[in-house]
Parts: C-alpha cells; structure tokens; sequence
C-alpha cells in the first residue's frame, strides 16, 4: 500500500515512466491474486465464502493500524523503553451475586 502511494507520487512529478492508470492496474491485479489465494485458502477449510468481505477492510484499515503499531514499536526498541502491561488496581469489591459456583 505504501509502494503505491510511493509509485504514484513519483509517477505524478515524472521520476518513474509509468503512469498511474498503470499503476492502478497493476494494483487491482495484485489484489486481484490476493483474493483469489485467500479464496482458494477458503475452499480448502470449508469456510463462508462471505466472510472474504472483510479483505477489504482488513487490506485498508487493518493493516495499516497493524503498520503504525510496528513503527511505534521500533521507535521504542530504538529508545531503549520497556513495554509493561501496567498494574492492575486490587479493590476487593467483588459482587458475590455475580461469580457462578462450580
């Protein structure tokens, strides 16, 4: 997704030779093969076919969420900071009502 934005950046000020309907073709092409191998993966598992939907939005939102915790991630590998998952405050103010007895 970045290339593609790289690509037609630079095809936009004349760096690269293609253009960017050429771009976007072989763009569509990929995603194309992307959802034809996660369709066959589909097959194979006798999964709802329905549920290929979501590459869509896994391809535009997801991923990119995915990119931006990774890069986040290095920045603080960089920095020498250690990721804690925090601490839990005790209040002892449990319901009894509420926890099922086995």
């Amino acid at each position: 997704d970045l290339i593609l934005l790289v690509s037609i950046i630079l095809s936009a000020t004349q760096i690269i030779v293609l253009s960017v309907p050429h771009i976007l073709i072989y763009y569509l092409i990929f995603t194309a093969i992307d959802i034809l191998g996660a369709a066959l993966a589909f097959a194979f598992e006798k999964e709802n076919p329905k549920k290929l939907l979501w590459i869509f939005p896994q391809r535009l939102v997801y991923r990119q969420m995915m990119y931006f915790i990774l890069l986040k991630s290095i920045k603080r590998a960089f920095k020498g900071e250690l990721q804690h998952w925090g601490s839990m405050v005790r209040t002892g103010n449990v319901d009894s009502g509420s926890v099922s007895r086995a």
